[in-house]
C-alpha cells in the first residue's frame, strides 16, 4: 500500500466565476516509520491568465520564478515526515469559469 495519504478539499464548494477558491491539501504519512523526503507538488489550474504570488501558499510553498501561473507546479518540500503525522497546505486559485 502506498506510504503516504492526499486528501483534498476546496473552498468555498460550489464556486461562482471570477470567485477565488482555496485548495486545502493535507498529506498524512500512513506507513508505521519516518519518511524522508516527503515533496508534495501541485498543479496550479487555472483556467485563464490568473497566477499569484507563491507568498500565497501556505506552508512554505514554492513556484517556479516566484509567481504561481497557470499549469506550473506548486511544490512544499516537507522532508521528514513521522508515522502517523499529517501536513497541511493551502493554494488559492483564481476561477473565470467554474
Amino acid at each position: 500500500s502506498n506510504p503516504l495519504g492526499l486528501q483534498v478539499s476546496l473552498s468555498p464548494s460550489p464556486v461562482a466565476m471570477n470567485q477565488t477558491v482555496v485548495a486545502t491539501m493535507t498529506v498524512t504519512n500512513t506507513s508505521g516509520a519516518v519518511l524522508l523526503g516527503v515533496v508534495l507538488r501541485a498543479r496550479y489550474p487555472t483556467d485563464n491568465v490568473n497566477s499569484a504570488s507563491q507568498s500565497a501558499l501556505s506552508g512554505s510553498g514554492t513556484c517556479p520564478g516566484g509567481v504561481c501561473s497557470r499549469y506550473e507546479f506548486a511544490t512544499w518540500n516537507i522532508g521528514a515526515l513521522a508515522a502517523g503525522a499529517t501536513v497541511t497546505v493551502t493554494m488559492p486559485m483564481g476561477i473565470a469559469n467554474p
